[in-house]
């Protein structure tokens, strides 16, 4: 089973129509659910991870009726919402883990980040989000999401990078540059979620 959760830089977007490449993914391989989360700056943090972890108990609790497994779970969310994905899953509470997360292209580490982008004035989405009036915009740094992948590990946790070369942050033009890293997430998905 897999929760897809769209991007939108936590202050657009929708299940419908921000959500088509990261469907695109799943859509013959899991059981999928969509959801929205509440947007900024109507509603500011912590409205939209409070949105996802609500999904993942929803998705438990009603498995069965879509013939699932709830102990076979993955979250998957591009830019934004693979930061509210990847934060949802290491973050789990009784009722909310969840066996796999993939985050495309997310924002992982918020304040070196903001000190890429000129600080955090300079952040539009993440001002919305938190509530503070800033300007401008710009694209996740790949090095934040190595950073991210050696914090985990040194914590010990598995923490597996699956790397495209000259990609732009667009997840719809991805397979442009590499036609089957949709078929990389679902062996990986497939690899880590238990059968049973």
């Amino acid at each position: 089973m897999a929760i897809l959760v769209h991007g939108g830089g936590w202050t657009s977007g929708d299940k419908e129509t921000d959500i088509v490449p990261v469907f695109a993914l799943v859509a013959t391989n899991f059981c999928w659910f969509t959801i929205n989360y509440r947007l900024a700056p109507t509603n500011r943090w912590p409205a939209c991870f409070e949105d996802v972890q609500t999904a993942v108990r929803w998705v438990k609790r009603h498995a069965a009726e879509f013939k699932g497994n709830p102990n076979r779970i993955a979250l998957l969310g591009y830019s934004a919402s693979g930061q509210l994905a990847l934060l949802a899953a290491m973050s789990a509470t009784t009722g909310t883990p969840v066996q796999a997360v993939v985050g495309l292209a997310p924002p992982t580490d918020l304040v070196a980040d903001a000190q890429h982008r000129g600080g955090l004035e300079n952040w539009f989405s993440m001002t919305n989000l938190l509530g503070w009036e800033f300007l401008d915009d710009e694209t996740v740094a790949y090095n934040l999401t190595q950073n991210f992948q050696a914090r985990l590990q040194a914590a010990g946790f598995a923490c597996d990078l699956l790397m495209l070369t000259n990609v732009q942050h667009r997840l719809a033009d991805w397979e442009k540059f590499d036609p089957n890293f949709p078929a990389k997430i679902i062996r990986w998905l497939n690899e880590k979620l238990p059968a049973k």
